[in-house]
């Protein structure tokens, strides 16, 4: 929600005392585990590559990795761990079919696909989500 809406439905520039809004810039466990149920029926198991934002890490003082390859079902295990406290920045298979961006900075994360793929992620009980449609597509050079 917006400053400007906030303002206008409540008459203040922030969240009311006892509501809270989204959580900025990650995904909750169980929109996690349901993102991936979906992004798994989309075609064979491959690789994926997993990145995570450098302020993710929950001690600065050990270097990690922040990049990752494995199986899509691997994620939850590097959302489990002591390592990072969200969920990875992006996320995509070997094939390119789709990507995961959930920006630190943001309320919402993208999920780019094919239309199967958006289709079931809209009409999921657990996600909420709606479509964004590209007015005019962009064209490589």
């Amino acid at each position: 929600m917006s400053e400007r809406a906030l303002y206008e439905a409540w008459g203040v520039r922030s969240w009311p005392r006892h509501l809270r809004g989204p959580a900025e810039g990650t995904l909750t466990r169980d929109e996690c585990e349901e993102l991936i149920t979906l992004l798994l029926k989309t075609g064979a198991p491959q690789q994926v590559f997993v990145s995570f934002f450098s302020l993710a890490r929950r001690n600065w003082a050990i270097p990690s990795n922040l990049a990752f390859r494995g199986e899509l079902s691997e994620v939850m295990e590097l959302l489990d761990g002591d390592e990072f406290t969200c969920a990875p920045e992006y996320w995509w298979p070997e094939d390119r079919s789709w990507i995961v961006c959930t920006d630190y900075d943001s309320v919402f994360t993208i999920v780019g696909g094919a239309g199967a793929l958006i289709e079931s992620i809209v009409a999921n009980d657990v996600l909420e989500a709606v479509e964004a449609v590209i007015a005019q597509p962009r064209r490589n050079p």
